[in-house]
């Protein structure tokens, strides 16, 4: 039984012959970069720095080599864009606070303040206030809010649907081309739609 074939048989309220295991395919699913490294460690595999494909909660890629060695059955098929609105290309090597080597994309743009507390920008717009905060001593981003006070006898739903908008023909090519590229796997693909979620901060 394939991996996609375990999965699809799971979904389909039919046993099969295994648990189907995913780590990584989604932000819920997803592993944190420390954990990544230490598991290509245990299994042997080649030292290199891992990609952080998703920069909120600090998750690292996993690699097909990875995902052999813990039998996992999916593979994602991420947004183009993080969650802070930049998509992952460009790959360039970065030093988190605890020193680990990771590979960032281009426009993964931060700077620290004077406690040492890590500050990330949206889209990567240095001149826009910083999205979230890494604590000096923590190990992902957390959201700095900016949400004006709230008067309920204001409130316009008109005022909050910038975010809420078609799926641009860019993220539609995207999601065509790594769907296409992703056909022939047998790993059960997980696709995530991302900036479709009500409620999202």
């Amino acid at each position: 039984m394939t991996s996609r074939e375990r999965v699809q048989t799971s979904l389909s309220h039919r046993e099969p012959d295994r648990i189907p295991l995913d780590f990584g395919s989604t932000a819920v699913t997803g592993v944190h970069v420390s954990c990544v490294a230490a598991l290509r460690d245990h299994f042997g595999l080649e030292k290199r720095p891992v990609r952080v494909h998703e920069p909120y909660q600090m998750l690292g890629w996993i690699d097909d080599g990875l995902m052999e060695a813990m039998g996992i059955d999916t593979v994602s098929l991420p947004p183009r864009n993080t969650l802070f609105g930049f998509p992952n290309e460009g790959w360039r090597e970065f030093r988190l606070p605890w020193g680990q080597e990771v590979l960032v994309s281009r426009d993964f743009r931060t700077s620290q303040e004077a406690n040492g507390d890590l500050l990330i920008y949206p889209e990567g717009d240095t001149s826009a206030p910083p999205s979230g905060r890494m604590p000096v001593s923590g190990y992902f981003f957390d959201t700095i809010v900016r949400q004006v006070p709230i008067e309920e006898e204001t409130l316009n739903p008109e005022d909050n649907m910038e975010e809420f908008s078609l799926i641009s023909d860019t993220d539609l090519e995207y999601f065509r081309r790594q769907s296409e590229e992703l056909a022939d796997s047998s790993h059960a693909v997980v696709a995530t739609f991302g900036g479709t979620a009500f409620g999202d901060i």
